[in-house]
């Protein structure tokens, strides 16, 4: 869920209104809930892992300035908490959900340091164990799997690519593919071949010569 510029200054709005990050990552999912619940809000359903762990990292997004990713995370803990209470219409896309259950990508705008930055930033809603998930920043990209519990596991890194190496090294094919001896060395005449061949036989003749002299 990609913000406009409009739709980052109303997030901005919000945690200003709200007075904090937390408060501002309840209202964004009451929002979501009321638009799918018709006028429900957080308060009518009760108070479960699904919505702290949605708070919690709703909050760091918010604080770390990725706010499509905080709107995308309150839609997405909206979704699950009203789908963990059977609610009306839920038990179906939950249905499909499982069916297609893709891999859940992360896209940061920040850019991570090294690689064990990406690994401590994994937001709490992927962390489930042996769930397996992408984090992209820029033009790097890892595929990781969370192993453990939520406080207790950690992230293992399972591929990682850079977009900007892999097209630095595409480049480098493509000027082999067009190489040719002769722009680097000139045309090899027919008289440089046999003196070429003519060398290469003394050569062996030498190699073979003291090869018999050591035996």
């Amino acid at each position: 869920m990609a913000l406009s510029e409009k739709g980052i200054q109303s997030v901005k709005n919000i945690i200003q209104k709200k007075g904090g990050n937390r408060e501002a990552a309840l209202y964004l999912v009451d929002l979501f809930i009321g638009k799918i619940a018709m006028g429900l809000s957080t308060a009518d359903l009760p108070d479960t892992s699904t919505l702290m762990n949605g708070l919690d990292a709703i909050e760091d997004f918010l604080g770390g300035g990725e706010y499509d990713l905080a709107v995308s995370t309150a839609k997405e803990t909206a979704n699950d908490m009203l789908e963990d209470e059977g609610f009306p219409g839920m038990f179906e896309s939950k249905q499909i959900k499982k069916k297609n259950n893709k891999m859940k990508k992360v896209t940061f705008k920040k850019k991570f340091n090294s690689l064990n930055e990406a690994l401590s930033k994994v937001p709490k809603v992927l962390r489930e164990d042996k769930n397996t998930f992408e984090m992209t920043y820029g033009n790097k990209t890892y595929q990781m799997r969370w192993e453990g519990t939520l406080e207790e596991g950690k992230a293992v890194a399972l591929k990682a690519e850079d977009k900007s190496l892999m097209n630095e090294d595409m480049q480098k094919m493509k000027h082999l593919w067009g190489y040719k001896s002769e722009n680097t060395l000139g045309k090899v005449t027919a008289e440089k071949r046999v003196d070429e061949n003519q060398t290469f036989k003394t050569l062996m003749g030498k190699v073979n010569s003291d090869e018999k002299k050591k035996n």
